[in-house]
């Protein structure tokens, strides 16, 4: 019980004029935005009453007790003797965070049924929470694995995620091998596996294949939550076609009369500007490794990424 009513309804008021805007929750029920003015906080008959009120409902409860953290309070409410019922006030962006925390602790929970179902595997440890002194965020599911006298570092992201989220497991994934394999957990590795939402590892599997062929052994699976499977994806990358060899087309060599600012343009960085002109046009280009950064035209010169 709250013993100092007057300075409930303070604390409580003072709280509320923090933000115009509060999202509120009743129990388990869904959140939804109220106004600050929607919400009242009153001394009545020598009890704490809240009022909360919109365009199609009304409700007055009695406060019990209360809780400030942060950006959230939370109300122990009463109406009848036996019916309690809990009320959380928080910033969008604190419940957003919240949700995704809880979203993150059962993908993490799910995840291991899998990995022990499908892998074999016995999952010796698993965190989502973050580490600020390690650089470990608490966007990804971080575990240790454990196959026979083999164990193996993995990292996960589940698919409520944004896509660069997504992308950026393999980032997470090296800073955990690297916090993972100098601790007593995962010392002996020799595995490094990433789990991906189903239809989105794309890029990760792009990815992988520019990692040192020395480091760890890599695997990637597709996690299918609608399914309850985990599917093995191939790293890939495009073979040739992100070769320049196969892309560069042969330009005829044209003798260029000299020009003093052309002259002085490539005395910058000799060797590495080259000028091109196209059929038809007098119009020079200067390239800096294919990138066009300047041009010249009769006696003027203009500077530029892409002038």
């Amino acid at each position: 019980m709250i013993s100092d009513l007057a300075r409930a309804r303070y604390d409580i008021a003072a709280f509320l004029t923090r933000r115009s805007e509060w999202m509120c929750r009743l129990d388990s029920g869904p959140p939804m935005w109220m106004r600050e003015e929607q919400i009242s906080v009153s001394l009545e008959f020598g009890k704490l009453i809240l009022t909360l009120w919109g365009e199609e409902f009304s409700e007055c409860w009695r406060i019990e007790a209360y809780e400030i953290r942060g950006e959230r309070l939370i109300l122990r409410l009463g109406r009848q003797p036996g019916r309690v019922a809990t009320l959380e006030i928080a910033s969008g962006e604190s419940m957003g965070e919240e949700a995704a925390a809880a979203r993150r602790r059962a993908f993490a929970d799910t995840l291991r049924h899998l990995i022990e179902r499908e892998l074999g595997a016995r999952v010796e440890y698993v965190a989502t929470h973050r580490d600020d002194a390690r650089h470990l965020s608490g966007i990804y599911t971080r575990l240790v694995l454990a196959r026979g006298g083999e164990r193996a570092i993995a990292i996960a992201v589940n698919s409520g995620e944004p896509q660069a989220h997504v992308d950026g497991v393999v980032t997470a994934g090296l800073l955990w091998w690297e916090c993972a394999t100098n601790s007593p957990h995962g010392a002996e590795a020799r595995r490094l596996m990433f789990f991906a939402p189903c239809g989105r590892a794309a890029t990760i599997a792009r990815r992988l294949t520019i990692l040192r062929r020395d480091g760890p052994r890599l695997e990637l699976y597709e996690v299918d939550q609608a399914r309850g499977a985990l599917i093995a994806a191939t790293p890939f990358d495009q073979g040739t076609l992100f070769d320049p060899r196969q892309m560069r087309l042969p330009r005829p060599v044209v003798e260029l009369p000299r020009h003093p600012l052309r002259d002085r343009a490539l005395a910058l960085a000799p060797g590495l500007l080259r000028v091109a002109r196209r059929p038809g046009s007098a119009v020079e280009s200067l390239r800096l490794r294919g990138l066009e950064i300047a041009r010249l035209s009769r006696n003027r010169f203009l500077f530029g990424v892409g002038t």
